[in-house]
């Protein structure tokens, strides 16, 4: 009986917001991939409700199915709008305000420092016409909460300065003094500091290739 109150929830949260939704702006469907707990996928048309973090899935026969982070282990999607694939992982996340276990997180980049989002509690992210989403895509990072995630586990962004700065200089001093040195960086800003967070990837990779840090540099980093 829990199982089916809840599933109706989530059929009538999903309804009413793309009802909601479509009253606005046209809502996008992409072709993407949902992967349950057990490894087994399924293919269809995806909308992901970041307010309500729901995922709709419409397959082959017209049928409409609707999950959470807690049924899924991830999914990923090919966004054509801004022509990347865009991928997301459920993970069990407990920061200190304590969320309720799994979230869903958007993969931007894999590395040394993987780089995570979340959108943040009550962000309200507009739904944007195709046509101008591709420009104002960037500028949607203001709805969402960044991590970096190591050895050590999940560090928020916001503490990029204390936590993650001082790890990327002690591993290469000379590279990021000097990296450092060309920009006049503010790591309160998300997008000056994922740029550190990048640098720091690609030294990583470059000292994996044998390629040294001048090269980098000549290459136009």
């Amino acid at each position: 009986m829990k199982v089916f109150a809840i599933t109706l929830c989530l059929l009538v949260s999903t309804f009413l917001s793309l009802s909601a939704a479509s009253k606005g702006n046209k809502i996008t469907w992409f072709k993407g991939i949902i992967e349950y707990h057990n490894g087994v996928e399924i293919e269809g048309e995806i909308y992901y409700d970041y307010d309500l973090e729901i995922i709709s899935l419409k397959v082959g026969n017209g049928q409409l199915k609707v999950f959470t982070s807690k049924n899924l282990s991830g999914f990923s999607f090919f966004d054509h709008l801004v022509n990347i694939e865009r991928n997301f992982v459920s993970i069990d996340y407990y920061p200190e305000e304590k969320t309720n276990g799994a979230c869903f997180f958007e993969i931007l980049k894999v590395g040394e420092m993987s780089i995570l989002r979340r959108p943040k509690k009550k962000s309200s992210i507009p739904i944007l016409k195709d046509e101008e989403f591709a420009t104002r895509y960037n500028s949607l990072c203001k709805y969402f909460d960044y991590y970096v995630f190591n050895e050590k586990g999940f560090v928020p962004l916001i503490d990029f300065k204390e936590e993650l700065l001082p790890q990327i200089k002690k591993e290469f001093k000379e590279e990021v003094a000097d990296f450092l040195s060309r920009r006049d960086l503010n790591f309160n800003n998300v997008e000056q500091s994922l740029m550190v967070v990048e640098f720091y990837n690609a030294l990583h990779e470059a000292k994996k290739s044998g390629i040294v840090y001048a090269k980098l540099e000549n290459s136009g980093k």
